[in-house]
Order: C-alpha cells, then sequence, then structure tokens
C-alpha cells in the first residue's frame, strides 16, 4: 500500500470517482423530477380509486406443487452403472 505506483494509482482514481458520484446524483435528481412531473400529469387526469383490501373478497388459497414421480430430487453426477 506505501508503494508510490499504488498511491499514484489511487489519485489518479479519485476524480473518476467523484464525477461518477456526481452523474449518478444528476440522474437520479433527473429521474425523480420526471417520476413527480409524471404522477402529477396522472393524479390531475383522473382520481385514483382507493379500495381496502377487505372489500376486495377473501384471497386464493395457495395450492401445493407436487414434484413428479420422474424427479428423483438429485441429479446423476457419475456416468450410468454397466449393465452386467
Amino acid at each position: 500500500m506505501t508503494e508510490p505506483t499504488f498511491l499514484v494509482g489511487l489519485a489518479l482514481q479519485l476524480p473518476f470517482a467523484l464525477g461518477a458520484v456526481l452523474l449518478a446524483y444528476a440522474v437520479h435528481a433527473l429521474g425523480l423530477g420526471f417520476g413527480r412531473s409524471v404522477a402529477r400529469t396522472l393524479a390531475l387526469r383522473r382520481p385514483i380509486p382507493a379500495t381496502p383490501l377487505a372489500s376486495l373478497g377473501p384471497l386464493p388459497s395457495a395450492t401445493l406443487i407436487v414434484p413428479s414421480v420422474l424427479a428423483a430430487g438429485h441429479g446423476s453426477r457419475a456416468p450410468p452403472p454397466v449393465c452386467r
């Protein structure tokens, strides 16, 4: 870590890291502004109906998926046995 080439390489990476952080911040700010403007436009056109979960009715029950009889649960890693 104390080699001169390591320190020079680290110093050369700092401007690129700072540029990447600033670019990520700018892209985040643009995306946030775009999302807010789209949300504001959609909210002015039509209100989003708010329905409570209880009025949606009962949720369907989960079904158990049974594996096939042919599936052994593990793959074969060795060559097949030789028939005698």
